[in-house]
């Protein structure tokens, strides 16, 4: 821990936040194991919610709702199919889905958010093997009418 401490308090001197993304393959799994690793770290650093390692994780749309909001650093948005590859490297590398386009239901997941308070930056991060057979615009305005479209059913309902 005092080696992770030594890398925020070296960010901080140059205004940067440290995050950290749970995998849960890895030895912090999931967003509660973040969560903990970020309390015990302390100041500056914050956990980055990857949608996809969330769900996989077992993670809940309630869990979100129910985040302390000055933990989250960022969220990176996407979509995972209704069953897991057997393969859940394979799936996170060329697997995901547009957000909305899958189980983790997007909509309900950027409410719980909201709903906790956070405020940190979202972006989509979509890795497809479809996406990446398409030029790189029209991949880029899937995943941007994608959030468009997952930010407007949010807000609406």
């Amino acid at each position: 821990m005092e080696l992770l401490a030594g890398v925020c308090e070296r960010a901080a001197a140059h205004e940067l936040r440290v995050t950290v993304e749970f995998l849960p393959w890895s030895p912090i799994p999931n967003l509660t194991a973040a969560v903990n690793l970020v309390k015990t770290v302390g100041a500056n650093m914050g956990v980055n919610i990857d949608t996809w390692h969330h769900c996989r994780s077992g993670g809940t749309v309630q869990q979100l709702a129910e985040v302390d909001p000055n933990l989250i650093a960022a969220v990176q948005l996407n979509d995972v199919a209704a069953e897991p590859w057997d393969n859940l490297l394979e799936e996170t590398a060329v697997g995901r889905l547009l957000p909305g386009a899958g189980r983790s239901d997007s909509v309900a997941v950027l409410k719980a958010l909201h709903g906790a308070g956070v405020t940190a930056a979202i972006n989509v991060e979509v890795f497809s093997g479809e996406l990446m057979s398409l030029p790189a615009e029209e991949a880029a305005q899937k995943m941007a009418d994608s959030m468009r479209t997952v930010f407007a059913h949010a807000a609406a309902s």
